[in-house]
């Protein structure tokens, strides 16, 4: 009977993380999206037994660039320790990935978020509960105005997040060469042009 539970509850979280990526803009196929429980059971659970996470992981790239590319790892210990980040950014040091999410179930530890906050200037990762991708998107019927409602406020706030995040960007390369560089010549390129690849100083 858990098992059941877990899996109606990574079915709604693998639909939702798909759904989330590709309204970023990432490459998504419907079928990704549009998996049906019996189907997502027969793959990820067919014998009854719990669901293996780690065949829930998925590389996909961004539709405009290509060499912006990203990978979702759904955390196999329930609470997310410094062994599990290691483990998550090796993969993505292999793939030469530089974007990464990571999905768990129970606990981020104080450990592992000190891992993101210090990864910042190499990778830049998010975490997910699985608990808040299910209530956020969970009736398992996407036509309910509720849900409907419920995932456009999550676009919402995330997409506002991330204009706030570029805005501010914008307004300190905007400062720092006005003051800074500008007057002697140098000019910041904003990072968002490279697709956050790299910062590059060029001649003004």
């Amino acid at each position: 009977m858990e098992d059941d539970r877990e899996t109606v509850r990574l079915w709604r979280v693998n639909r939702t993380i798909h759904e989330l990526v590709r309204d970023r803009g990432y490459q998504v196929a419907d079928d990704e999206i549009n998996i049906d429980l019996e189907t997502f059971k027969s793959e990820h659970a067919p014998t009854g037994g719990s669901v293996d996470r780690t065949k829930l992981n998925f590389f996909t790239e961004h539709s405009q660039y290509s060499n912006q590319r990203l990978f979702v790892f759904y955390s196999m210990e329930r609470n997310v320790g410094v062994k599990t980040m290691r483990q998550f950014i090796s993969i993505m040091e292999e793939r030469d990935i530089q974007r990464g999410i990571i999905i768990w179930a129970d606990k981020m530890t104080s450990a592992a978020r000190k891992v993101i906050d210090a990864m910042r200037g190499t990778f830049h990762l998010e975490d997910f509960e699985e608990a808040f991708l299910t209530r956020t998107f969970g009736s398992g019927v996407t036509g309910k105005p509720g849900v409907t409602f419920a995932k456009e406020i999550v676009r919402i706030m995330l997409g506002t997040h991330y204009k706030k995040t570029i805005e501010k960007l914008n307004n300190y390369i905007d400062k720092v060469n006005k003051d800074l560089l500008h007057p002697v010549g140098l000019a910041l390129v904003n990072p968002v042009k490279t697709a956050f690849l790299f910062i590059e100083v060029e001649y003004y």
